[in-house]
């Protein structure tokens, strides 16, 4: 029976037009309230509005009223139960219904409860209101009699009514024969409080939902009990023992949600970044629309980016500001040093340990605790790159959490579970610094409390505003199809089906993901081949770029849309002067702005967050030189060059399957020009005559980086005495060797993008050498790295003609001509021309 609210006793005129007051079981019929009061003074609101509501009908030994102190976990159940056997011990089959006292912070805008800009509306709480009389929905005693005068300032909540037999049967259908699991007193108290919780959160707004009892609940369930006694029968130990182990960490684990610290946090998240950032969020109207009806219909996963620790700020106060109900955030133990550890388990944040692969009984009773959430229909909130992007690009999806909430799902504990793409972007970053220190080997810093001071401080400037953009919602339903019949509770879902799932949350979050000015400014002058521009000539170079963002209709943040004008080029040049990504030397006729290779990793890191709009281009302008330069089937060769791309870049990128993949790519060079297929399949000049039509041309800038850092990586690996078994190297050895190496070609110009030069970018070439198994000592692997530097060093080939033809068509504005001795140079240095992609592909 779904929870009602009951306004104060001294309000007799609002409650005659309030709907929701009225007796919650039939007139006439036997009801027990079982209350929860902290204090007398609610004990006597309760008790005087059940004095004021019962109906003629129902006599007044009819009524019968328990009042408990709010209990505070099984040591306070395990004494009430008793009480409540005696309270059943009566005869016949009386309602049962639960009652407490609501308390409401002062209204702080137009009383309405709509969400204003800031998140302060009539229910959100203040710190002063929290010192004046502690916490607003849980006064003290001596403001309580204050308050109890003040009706609109309480609201007596009905938990709902339910027959005493029917609750039996629900009990003995969860605990099976009701010889297992908690007593009925023990259920029925449980139900109760979270019966109210539900009926509170509906009063006071969806974003005050918040778990109560859930270490208690979950625990004494049938399926936990059972789970244990099958994982202690696994590993041979004693029952008791796994069971004590899994309590020690649910007390770890488990969030004590609070309230107060909904609103708290949020204020305290929009104060930190509101220091350096405009205090407005930029949303899109349309997908905040769609995502409040997502949100209403299902439990949600919500999967923001990970660009700052700002990600934490932003996301509370974005929430409570939109009125969204809040999430459990899933968070590195790290970060629960004090203070702010025990605050935000209070707000909700759910502390867990990164290795846990090795220690069972840790991995089981976090799947129980995210399953347990799913299925109370609790929203649940992480990064689903698993840490902070250092590269400015999205990172690949990890698995773990989102397999434990596919499973829940699988095993039939909630209809559908949807899953939220985020991106958020900043203008600004002051972290930047800190990422390109860890990208040239520094040691990451530790976060404790002088951290997050100086973190704080950090952000004591001027970085632009932030935009927070809501992707298309992920049906888990949808990917997964619906869980089969359950047996026993057991089944997981398959696996390929969950990494397309979680590939498909990626996509959707690029895909929202608002292009910033700094963004912008970055891609251009990184293409711009270490060459200084003036303002005008910066605008001249913007041209095609936004042109290009223009015609595909890609998002935009206010920043990028402000490019096109002079004052908006002028603002975002002088910020990324201000914040050391480029340098202005005004000494001659006019100012001139260049990234100096110093900042090189810096302006990378901004123009990485949009590389994946340009990577189907970049793609397919490498492949059609390859075409070009090919003796015979030069369509073939098309697909052969885009399909080894694909697969060289797989680590740093996200893409489709091979057919998706193929279609994509076609679009894409149609877009350039609906005759690609009929010019490249002429071949030679004719093919080349098709990169004319690519404004802009992006290769160079988008992945040279990449491949020179792979390059590097294959050269470190080649120097190993790769013929004898070996075994791998220490990772941190071979990545000190690649910076090594790296700088030399950079000096020596074998390198021309400088931010090639970096660890988080070998760490990936690792990656892609050891899938293709030249990490391990074998018989003639020597070889293979040696030619795969030599495959390498042919794409990079490839780059090099598109960076003549970008630098011809700047320099000349005319359409993209390059000298064909730049292609039969290119042609004569390719050693793997037959098409017919290597079985990896």
């Amino acid at each position: 029976m779904p929870g009602t609210g009951t306004k104060g006793t001294g309000a007799s005129s609002s409650r005659a037009a309030d709907p929701s007051v009225s007796w919650p079981v039939p007139d006439g019929d036997d009801v027990i309230f079982v209350t929860e009061v902290a204090t007398d003074v609610e004990r006597k609101i309760i008790d005087a509005w059940i004095s004021e509501h019962r109906p003629g009908g129902t006599r007044h030994d009819q009524v019968h009223v328990e009042h408990f102190r709010r209990p505070r976990g099984d040591a306070d159940l395990a004494v009430y139960k008793d009480r409540v056997a005696a309270l059943l011990d009566r005869a016949g089959d009386p309602w049962l219904a639960p009652l407490r006292v609501a308390w409401l912070p002062p209204g702080h805008s137009s009383g309405d409860g709509t969400a204003t800009p800031g998140g302060s509306d009539s229910q959100s709480v203040r710190l002063r209101d929290v010192v004046t009389i502690g916490d607003p929905r849980r006064p003290r005693r001596s403001a309580q009699r204050v308050l109890a005068r003040r009706p609109e300032r309480y609201v007596v909540v009905n938990g709902g009514a339910a027959k005493e037999s029917w609750l039996r049967r629900r009990w003995r259908h969860q605990t099976g024969s009701g010889n297992e699991g908690p007593s009925f007193p023990h259920f029925l108290l449980l139900q109760g409080i979270l019966s109210m919780e539900r009926a509170e959160a509906a009063r006071l707004g969806a974003q005050y939902k918040v778990p109560r009892m859930v270490r208690e609940d979950l625990a004494s369930g049938v399926r936990f009990q059972s789970g244990l006694s099958d994982l202690a029968h696994d590993l041979g130990r004693p029952v008791e023992e796994v069971s004590a182990e899994a309590h020690r960490y649910l007390e770890e684990m488990v969030t004590g949600y609070g309230r107060v610290l909904i609103d708290l946090m949020a204020r305290f998240g929009r104060f930190v970044y509101s220091q350096g950032y405009d205090a407005d969020l930029d949303y899109d109207d349309a997908q905040v629309a769609r995502v409040r009806q997502a949100l209403r219909d299902h439990p949600a996963v919500v999967l923001p980016t990970h660009k700052s620790m700002l990600d934490a700020m932003v996301m509370p106060a974005a929430f409570r500001e939109l009125g969204f109900p809040r999430s459990h955030t899933v968070g590195g133990v790290n970060l629960a040093f004090w203070p702010m550890g025990p605050l935000m388990r209070r707000a909700g944040v759910i502390f867990i340990r990164r290795k846990i692969a090795d220690n069972p009984v840790y991995r089981y009773t976090l799947r129980e605790y995210i399953g347990y959430l799913v299925e109370k229909r609790f929203n649940l909130e992480w990064y689903i790159e698993g840490g902070r992007t250092r590269t400015g690009k999205l990172l690949p999806p990890r698995l773990g959490l989102l397999a434990y909430v596919a499973e829940a799902y699988w095993q039939g504990r909630a209809e559908d579970v949807v899953l939220l793409p985020i991106a958020i972007a900043y203008d600004q970053l002051h972290e930047v610094g800190d990422y390109t220190n860890e990208a040239r080997g520094g040691i990451k810093r530790v976060e404790n409390l002088a951290w997050l001071y100086k973190y704080i401080r950090a952000q004591r400037d001027s970085f632009g505003r932030i935009s927070v953009r809501f992707g298309e919602p992920v049906s888990m339903r949808k990917f997964l199809g619906p869980p089969p019949p359950i047996t026993g509770g057991a089944g997981r879902p398959d696996q390929l089906a969950l990494q397309k799932m979680a590939f498909e949350v990626a996509v959707r979050i690029n895909r929202v993901t608002p292009i910033t000015a700094s963004a912008l400014v970055a891609f251009t002058l990184l293409g711009a081949g270490g060459r200084a521009l003036t303002r005008s000539q910066v605008a001249t170079a913007l041209e095609d770029p936004l042109a290009f963002v223009e015609r595909r209709q890609l998002p935009l943040a206010e920043s990028a849309r402000r490019l096109s004008s002079w004052g908006g080029l002028g603002a975002a040049l002088d910020e990324l002067r201000r914040h050391h990504v480029l340098t202005v030397y005004e000494e001659g006729s006019e100012p001139v702005f260049i990234i100096q290779p110093d900042n090189h990793l810096e302006a990378a890191f901004y123009r990485n967050s949009i590389l994946h709009f340009f990577l189907q281009s970049a793609i397919g302008e490498l492949a059609v030189v390859r075409a070009a330069a090919a003796d015979d089937e030069p369509l073939a060769v098309f697909w052969y060059e885009a399909a080894r791309l694909r697969d060289l870049l797989k680590f740093d990128f996200f893409f489709p399957g091979k057919v998706e993949f193929n279609e994509e790519l076609a679009a894409e060079m149609s877009r350039h020009d609906p005759s690609w297929e009929t010019q490249v399949g002429a071949g030679g000049h004719v093919a080349r005559g098709l990169l004319g039509s690519f404004v802009p041309l992006c290769s160079p800038t988008a992945l040279r980086s990449f491949l020179e850092a792979y390059m590097v990586v294959a050269d470190v690996i080649a120097e190993r005495s790769a013929d004898a078994a070996d075994g791998p190297a220490d990772e941190e050895a071979v990545l000190r060797r690649c910076l090594a190496l790296g700088r030399q070609y950079v000096l020596q110009r074998e390198v021309q993008a400088p931010e090639a030069v970096s660890k988080l970018l070998f760490t990936t070439g690792l990656q892609l050498a050891a899938n293709r198994g030249l990490l391990e000592g074998r018989p003639g692997v020597g070889d293979d790295r040696r030619a795969f530097g030599a495959e390498l060093r042919t794409v990079l080939r490839a780059v090099d003609v598109i960076g003549a033809m970008a630098e011809a068509s700047f320099t000349k504005r005319v359409g993209a001509v390059t000298p064909p001795a730049v292609f039969d140079a290119y042609a004569a240095d390719l050693t793997a021309a037959k098409p017919g992609a290597p079985a990896q592909l």
